[in-house]
This record gives C-alpha cells, sequence and structure tokens, in this order.
C-alpha cells in the first residue's frame, strides 16, 4: 500500500506530466512549478526539477537547453494521453455536477456518473493537502 507521501509524489508528476506541452519551447521548471501550486501542489522548484530529470529517464521527454531558462516539453510526436483528471478539471466537474444535476435527466447523468466520480475522488484524495481541492 502506497505511503500518503509517495501518493503525492505520484500525483504531483502525474500532474506535470499532463501539463508539459507538445513542441518547444516548453515549459520552464519555475513555470511548472507554479503550475503545480496553483493546482494545490505544494512543492519547490528544486523538486520539479529532480522530478523532470527522473521523468525524463522514463518519459520521451525533451529539455530544451539551447538557452536558459531551460523548457521541457514531450519529443516531437511522443506526447501521451495520459488517463486520469487535473485539480482543475475535477473542480470544475464538480460545480458542473452540481449545477446540472437538478436540470439534467437521470440517463443523460448516468452517462457522466464515471467522471464525476472521477472528479469526487481526485478532490477528496487531494483535500488535505490542496485549498482548490478544498
Amino acid at each position: 500500500m502506497p505511503t500518503h507521501s509517495t501518493r503525492r509524489t505520484i500525483s504531483r508528476q502525474w500532474e506535470m506530466l499532463k501539463l508539459l506541452p507538445n513542441r518547444a519551447p516548453g515549459l520552464t521548471s519555475a513555470e511548472l512549478h507554479q503550475q503545480l501550486e496553483e493546482a494545490g501542489h505544494r512543492t519547490t522548484k528544486r523538486t520539479v526539477e529532480r522530478d523532470l530529470n527522473e521523468l525524463s529517464s522514463l518519459f520521451p521527454l525533451h529539455c530544451n537547453d539551447k538557452g536558459t531558462p531551460y523548457g521541457w516539453y514531450w519529443q516531437p510526436g511522443r506526447s501521451i494521453d495520459l488517463p486520469g483528471i487535473t485539480v482543475g478539471e475535477a473542480l470544475t466537474l464538480s460545480l458542473v455536477e452540481d449545477s446540472i444535476r437538478p436540470l439534467v435527466p437521470g440517463l443523460m447523468l448516468k452517462s457522466l456518473e464515471p467522471r464525476f466520480s472521477q472528479a469526487r475522488q481526485k478532490l477528496k484524495a487531494l483535500s488535505e493537502e490542496s485549498a482548490s481541492a478544498r
């Protein structure tokens, strides 16, 4: 069973992979750090840099090191469609669910239920550490 710390790391790294663009110049570690903080992942820029180096050994990531600051992006033609949702997407889905539940027929809601459930689970899992998730 993964520890709380391990789950946070995996969640943060997963979110980071989803944030990376498909082309140069990419996002800098500072930009990724800011976006992760906004999504509720408390971390440091140095941790983001370590994560990027580690993830680049496992995924087809490229570092644009032609000038500083370096930008990170998926290698051309190698982006990955990662399952799951970001905190922002989860929050949006939660708000949409609350708004449309009384207005939409049950049959239509049934087709959206898996996404709503995924959003609730994501927000619940991150609620302790993320103000956005709360």
